[in-house]
């Protein structure tokens, strides 16, 4: 697609500060998954504002549409309902393409045979689920 980038690793300490004051044209950050759609939308989707959204969406995109359905989901007491507008708001940023999925991270996890737990996609480790044998 004609992109040229200079790889330039960076300390997430360094990084992060240039990413949330835009002085990036172009930059990888992991995104570990959340247990809600709000958790990716708001800070990475949403049009940045003066209340803190957009505070990852150093690409500035922007779509009124989108941003309502954020805005209205977050107060919205209705699990379907909710789930319904945030599941609208994420296909409608997907048809505006407005971010690039570069790579999908593999996670592993390795532990001796006498212990058991469900390894979860987050690379959270809940403590609850852990077993010793």
């Amino acid at each position: 697609v004609g992109i040229r980038v200079t790889y330039q690793p960076l300390p997430f300490n360094n990084l992060l500060p240039r990413v949330t004051s835009r002085d990036v044209s172009f930059y990888s950050l992991g995104w570990s998954p959340t247990t809600d759609a709000e958790g990716v939308l708001v800070p990475m989707l949403h049009t940045p504002n003066s209340n803190g959204d957009g505070e990852y969406n150093v690409g500035r995109y922007s779509n009124p549409a989108v941003d309502g359905l954020v805005d209205q989901a977050r107060v919205e007491l209705d699990a379907a309902k909710r789930t319904r507008m945030l599941v609208d708001a994420m296909s409608a940023a997907e048809e505006d393409a407005a971010y690039v999925t570069l790579t999908h991270r593999r996670v592993y996890w390795a532990m001796r045979s006498a212990i058991k737990v469900k390894p979860r996609p987050n690379d959270v480790l809940d403590l609850r689920y852990l077993r010793i044998d």
